[in-house]
Order: C-alpha cells, then sequence, then structure tokens
C-alpha cells in the first residue's frame, strides 16, 4: 500500500507530458505573407531632382517629396511588374511634414499613366478612392470622414489588400472600404500629391498572400 500514492502520481504525470506533447504536435506554425518587394529608403537608388514644381530626395530613411505648386498635381510613380492574377498587399507608410489646407496626397496603383490608374488619397482627417480611366475620373468612395487618419504630423499607414477581384482598403490597420475591381489597368506604383505641401515616405512592400 505504500507505493500506491507514489505510482499514482507518476502515472499522472506521465499522462500530462503525453498530454502536452500533443497539443504542441497539433499546433501549426504560423504562416506569413511572402514579401515580395519591399524598400525602406535606406539607400539612394530612387530618383531625385530639385524642379520648380516638386523637389524629390531620399535622406535619413526616407524618400521625400514636396510638391509646390497650390493649384497643379503631381505624380510620383515607379515600374514594378507582378502578376496581378495572384493576391497580395501592397503597404505603405506617408508622413505629413509640410502642408497646405487643401494638400491631399495618396497611392496610386494598377497605373499605366496619368489618365489610367486607380487611387487612393488622404485629406486632413477625410480619404477619397476612386480611378480613372481614358480621361475620365470614377469615384468609388466619396471624400469620408475616418477617425483612424493621423492628423499630428505623424506618419499614415496605408495598405490595399487583393484577393481575387476583392479589394479591402485600410489606414493604420483599419478597414475603411471595400471593393470588387475588375478592370486592372497597369502594373505600376506611385504616389500621386494635389496642392502645396511635403510629405516623408517611410516604406513600400509589396506581399504575396500566404
Amino acid at each position: 500500500m505504500k507505493n500506491i500514492k507514489p505510482l499514482l502520481l507518476l502515472f499522472l504525470f506521465t499522462i500530462s507530458l503525453s498530454f502536452l506533447s500533443c497539443n504542441k504536435k497539433d499546433e501549426e506554425p504560423e504562416v506569413k505573407d511572402l514579401v515580395i518587394f519591399e524598400d525602406d529608403f535606406s539607400t539612394s537608388t530612387w530618383d531625385c531632382f530639385d524642379e520648380e514644381i516638386v523637389v524629390a530626395c531620399v535622406q535619413d530613411g526616407y524618400l521625400f517629396i514636396e510638391h509646390k505648386n497650390e493649384d497643379l498635381n503631381y505624380f510620383y510613380s515607379f515600374y514594378y511588374y507582378y502578376d496581378f492574377q495572384s493576391d497580395y498587399i501592397i503597404e505603405t507608410a506617408v508622413e505629413s511634414i509640410e502642408t497646405s489646407e487643401d494638400f491631399q496626397y495618396g497611392i496610386m496603383f494598377l497605373l499605366k499613366n496619368r489618365y489610367n490608374h486607380y487611387y487612393m488619397y488622404l485629406k486632413g482627417d477625410q480619404f477619397h478612392i476612386g480611378y480613372v480611366y481614358n480621361y475620365n475620373h470614377h469615384s468609388i468612395a466619396e471624400l469620408t470622414y475616418s477617425e483612424h487618419i493621423k492628423t499630428d504630423g505623424s506618419a499614415n499607414n496605408i495598405k490595399l489588400r487583393k484577393d481575387g477581384y476583392h479589394w479591402d482598403f485600410y489606414i493604420n490597420e483599419e478597414k475603411v472600404y471595400e471593393y470588387e475591381v475588375t478592370n486592372e489597368i497597369g502594373d505600376e506604383f506611385g504616389y500621386f500629391f494635389i496642392g502645396r505641401g511635403k510629405v516623408g515616405i517611410d516604406y513600400f512592400k509589396v506581399s504575396k498572400l500566404k
């Protein structure tokens, strides 16, 4: 009778270890989205220039773009080919440094040229989503207030998530809109600006969905 209690404890301890071992085997490792393109602007491989309307330079881990004209718009585009039949996430962070009251900035995607592209831009605490096709402007989401937009000058994270033809639009990790995009116009990305202002772009990243 003296050996029953130790044997019982050993039996229970063995069962506990077996249960923990089974749980560990059942846990699947987290699968992260595959980053296929990323730039944190730590090097100056981007186009830098100082013109009458706009100044662009890479410095201190940012791509700085200053738009000097209040009446004209400007877009800074770059080519990055990706199979748009696949699903992916486009993500960037833009910090407002100097802005006028009517300054607007944002990202262009599925870009062919200034007359054919989709866009999402921020203006103060509002966002707007739309596209230009053969010179004609089409609004997807009219200028809409969002409590998730930072207006204190700190960076706003803009993220677009494509799953099939379905697109989700995020500001600072909060989904603000969704839309079915069936007309894939081009295969470039870019930034655009309306009004006078200066921004610092912290990073740009494209990830393939897991």
